[in-house]
């Protein structure tokens, strides 16, 4: 048989001896730098020497007169001829020749069912043909299909696709006919000379072609498919991540694979997480060519417990899969500090102390020498709370000591602790911590004081000096902070009913600020700044 110039199909040459029909085989065309991958639903060059090949039929079918002449029947020739387009080298074709001398014949050779792809399959027909001699003897040349085989008795009737008068040629020539209008149908094709005592029409090299369109299939980790639009997961194709432990910090990645199944190259768009819980910390690579893969990475690692679900959505050049989405879900376990006095929550960073929730130890009275507030930790959250330290920020110097911290709190469990106070040291005001494995408060601080108005409290922030001129004052208060870091202030003052009286915020902070109580009666304030990450409390007398 021949072969086509173009496009250049890779079949190693020992196929050329064997009969292809009825099969489908898949082969790589390399058309203008493109990988195209084709299905071949059909391929036959008449090499073999049966005739006709197996699964084809071949007929008569009187159109008009009577009887039919002894040569009208396809029969297979061992001299074709090289042409345009079907150039190369075979051993066989198939002819049929005039013989009809009292009417017209539709001598007709009928290939076997094929099935023509749906999906947006591009189809098409190839074939090469010639004639056997110069002169015209009125014969015409047709391809015809139907959707049922082919016969004498409906060869007629089948819709023709291609058709042609003599063109007194007698050198090979390549035709392509279009059928992808067929796409999802099985059909026959059959090639129809009607003649009366007419020309020769020799055929070769007959192909039926399938170029399917890019098809996207999405592997989970166990390489198994998960089906675009899935909302269900598992643990087993890895779109269920399990649990995630916040605590721990160590995120959980899986890798998914893309493959083009298609026969054309699946371009991809940017893949998309709908919870931001879920990362795509690796995008795919596109292009995939027919018959290629690639691989994205998802990461699953939230900074609180909870469970998380999400849909993952790629966009990409598939006729019915655009966008291919699928859902993935994940649960992270956190343990979630809690602090408690009294029966009131107590807020991460409270400087305000009040006796409602035991933060203000309250006045000695009569001989008294300590003072004391049991404070409960809880742990609102679904893993382990691990205490590593409850701790006074001034340490060994401070007025208040820690007894009976707990080292360990199950999920939604708690523990107390209690915090005393010399009466000795006078008023005094500190910082507790609490260092725990919380995720995202892994030190959980609040203030104590005890001892009626504090008369004194640290003179520096950790990184600067603090100084405050003139104190006491009628009205204004000028507050200078040394240190680099400390380029915003946000300033509270409250009276000694626990009141924000005023709120002040400077964020270009240059080193100085000034507070105005001018229009607040005389007495004792308390203002609380917070700077560079720090918070701290200073005493203000309004005269």
């Amino acid at each position: 048989m021949f072969h086509f110039n173009k496009p250049y199909i890779m079949l190693h040459s020992y196929l050329n001896f064997y009969k292809k029909t009825s099969w489908l085989l898949t082969l790589i065309i390399v058309l203008s730098g493109t990988s195209i991958k084709a299905q071949v639903l059909l391929n036959e060059g008449f090499e073999g020497t049966t005739f006709v090949p197996t699964g084809w039929s071949s007929g008569n079918a009187l159109v008009s007169g009577t009887g039919t002449g002894s040569s009208t029947y396809f029969t297979r020739i061992t001299t074709p001829t090289a042409g345009a387009g079907c150039t190369g080298t075979s051993t066989g074709a198939a002819q049929i020749r005039y013989g009809i001398t009292t009417g017209t014949l539709d001598s007709y050779l009928a290939t076997p069912s094929l099935v023509i792809p749906a999906g947006g399959a591009s189809t098409s027909l190839t074939f090469c043909e010639t004639e056997q001699y110069t002169g015209s003897f009125g014969s015409v040349f047709s391809v015809r299909v139907s959707t049922s085989p082919i016969t004498t008795s409906n060869v007629g009737s089948a819709t023709v696709v291609y058709t042609r008068n003599e063109n007194n040629g007698t050198t090979y020539t390549s035709r392509t006919v279009d059928l992808t209008s067929y796409a999802g149908q099985t059909i026959y094709l059959a090639f129809v000379n009607r003649n009366l005592d007419g020309d020769t029409w020799r055929l070769d090299n007959i192909n039926v072609t399938a170029i399917l369109p890019p098809d996207i299939n999405v592997l989970g980790t166990d390489n198994s498919s998960i089906a675009t639009g899935t909302t269900t997961t598992s643990v087993t194709n890895g779109t269920n991540y399990g649990t995630f432990s916040v605590a721990s910090g160590t995120a959980i990645e899986r890798i998914f694979t893309i493959q083009n199944t298609g026969s054309i190259n699946l371009t991809l768009g940017t893949i998309t997480s709908s919870n931001s819980n879920f990362t795509i910390t690796q995008q795919a690579t596109s292009p995939v060519i027919p018959a290629g893969s690639t691989t994205f990475r998802i990461r699953f690692a939230p900074g609180t417990f909870g469970t998380f679900n999400s849909t993952i959505s790629i966009p990409n050049n598939d006729p019915n899969e655009n966008p291919y989405t699928f859902a993935i879900t994940g649960t992270a376990t956190s343990p979630e500090i809690n602090i408690v006095g009294l029966g009131n929550n107590i807020s991460n960073n409270k400087f305000l102390t009040t006796t409602t929730d035991g933060t203000f130890l309250g006045v000695v009275t009569g001989s008294a020498t300590s003072l004391s507030s049991t404070f409960t930790i809880q742990n609102a959250g679904n893993e382990s709370l691990t205490i590593s330290s409850v701790s006074m920020r001034r340490g060994s110097s401070s007025a208040f000591s820690v007894a009976n911290v707990p080292t360990s709190i199950a999920a939604a469990g708690s523990a107390d602790f209690t915090i005393s106070y010399d009466v000795s040291k006078g008023a005094q005001m500190d910082t507790v911590a609490i260092a725990s494995n919380d995720g995202d408060e892994s030190v959980y601080r609040f203030t104590v004081s005890a001892g009626g108005v504090v008369a004194s409290l640290d003179n520096n922030l950790a990184d600067g000096n603090l100084l405050i001129t003139p104190n006491p004052s009628s009205k204004n208060f000028n507050i200078k902070i040394g240190g680099a870091k400390y380029t915003s202030v946000h300033a509270v003052v409250y009276d000694m009913a626990g009141r924000a009286v005023k709120t002040q915020n400077n964020a270009q902070f240059s080193g100085s600020m000034d507070i105005d109580l001018g229009n607040l009666e005389k007495g004792t304030y308390i203002l609380m700044l917070e700077t560079g990450g720090e918070k701290v409390a200073r005493k203000l007398i309004k005269q």
